[in-house]
């Protein structure tokens, strides 16, 4: 019988996570970079619709930004590995996966799961181990981060993303990376592990790209968007190349 904690095992296959895909959004009013204290979490799920030891960390993940409002910043990630077994994950992308197997790697693993959760790009486990997140959230909040900060400008009837990034706190080279979320949806699946249930999702994440990378200095970023169409939040956030780990994040609403 599966529990909600059980750990749902695949092989890795060692690609290279790049191939991210574009896209980009903001908020309506800028603001200055947010004081180190105040630097809010990410929290990412590598989830699927085709699982069933799922739905639970999917309402961990919903649970932990509603609790933690302004302080953790939840992302979705829907892997593909499920789709060949009874129910396609309408959410999902072979680059989740990708960014998984990445974690795993610099974990020294050799394997990828589902549910797992990852905060701030250190620490992972069974993503419906509420107790264990909140434990992470709060150990992840006390380290140093680099400001970061977002802002929308608008010239006539164009839009774009203003980036603002802090120096840099690593002396480890670390990308600047833009994701784009949906903020909520429900799914009726069909088939699979979940068939007959009507799942309801958090942060969504629809796309993902680097945009820079962050300096000893800091650095700004101007990224176009489209004022009509697109996801429901912008995150920015820095990650470390080889770690992994992040080191500032922020986000907006669209």
């Amino acid at each position: 019988m599966r529990g909600p904690s059980r750990k749902r095992y695949f092989p890795a296959i060692f690609a290279i996570a790049g191939a991210l895909a574009p896209s980009a959004c903001a908020q309506n009013e800028a603001h200055a970079a947010p004081p180190v204290a105040s630097a809010p979490v990410v929290v990412e799920l590598f989830t699927s619709e085709g699982c069933s030891s799922c739905p639970p960390a999917d309402r961990v993940l919903a649970d932990l930004e509603a609790k933690n409002p302004g302080g953790v910043i939840p992302l979705a990630f829907h892997v593909d590995y499920w789709d060949g077994i009874g129910w396609k994950d309408p959410f999902s992308s072979a680059s989740w996966t990708e960014r998984q197997q990445a974690y795993s790697r610099a974990q020294g693993r050799s394997n990828v799961y589902t549910p797992e959760m990852v905060v701030d790009g250190r620490e992972e486990f069974v993503g419906s181990d509420a107790s264990h997140a909140e434990s992470a959230i709060a150990s992840a909040a006390k380290k140093p981060k680099t400001a970061v900060a977002i802002a929308i400008t608008q010239s006539g009837g164009a839009r774009s993303l203003t980036v603002k990034i802090g120096a840099t706190i690593s002396a480890e080279p670390a990308d600047v990376l833009l994701a784009l979320t949906d903020a909520h949806a429900s799914i009726d699946v069909k088939s699979g592990e979940n068939a007959g249930r009507r799942l309801d999702h958090t942060a969504i994440v629809r796309s993902l790209r680097v945009v820079g990378t962050a300096s000893a200095t800091g650095s700004t970023f101007s990224i176009p968007i489209d004022a009509n169409t697109g996801p429901e939040r912008a995150i920015v956030f820095v990650q470390e190349k080889r770690s992994r780990a992040i080191s500032g994040a922020a986000t907006v609403t669209l």
